[in-house]
């Protein structure tokens, strides 16, 4: 079996050449960040919940050393979250720089409303006043004259 290298979202959008490819990586690093937002809460409502059940006294060295690990695991995925977070950041902001340089308002527009405030399709549609067609079509161009920027540049 061969093994191959996992990467975060904002890992590929970092080393990505391809607008595309950096475009979808920002979208999944925001997922990555969710889905390790989520993983903390369920960690601290089991936490909560376990020393509700066992008390936050004493007890034996077993749940001492579970209740450890929990919070050790905690701690890992903060550090994971704020790094990630720092990292969105600076791709956020190369990208952002890289909007400002679409000539056509309404397509900067469309690219500003997806990739940083992340709105859906149906939020930027409504915002925009368009079917969605039609801002599908004025996306695809946004993205065209995101890599045209790109290539002056």
């Amino acid at each position: 079996m061969q093994h191959t290298e996992w990467k975060t979202g904002i890992e590929q959008a970092m080393e990505s050449e391809n607008v595309r490819e950096m475009l979808d990586g920002l979208r999944e690093a925001e997922r990555d960040i969710t889905v390790k937002m989520a993983e903390i809460t369920h960690l601290r409502e089991l936490m909560t919940r376990v020393t509700q059940v066992f008390g936050g006294g004493g007890g034996h060295g077993g749940y001492k050393d579970r209740m450890a690990e929990t919070v050790a695991a905690i701690s890992d995925l903060e550090t994971e979250i704020v790094r990630d977070i720092d990292r969105e950041t600076v791709l956020m902001q190369h990208l952002r720089m890289r909007i400002e340089h679409v000539p056509e308002h309404r397509e900067r527009s469309v690219l500003q409303m997806r990739y940083l405030a992340h709105k859906d399709w149906g939020e930027i549609a409504e915002v925009m006043d368009m079917r969605m067609e039609a801002l599908m079509k004025m996306h695809r161009r946004a993205v065209h004259a995101l890599e045209e920027t790109e290539a002056a540049a």
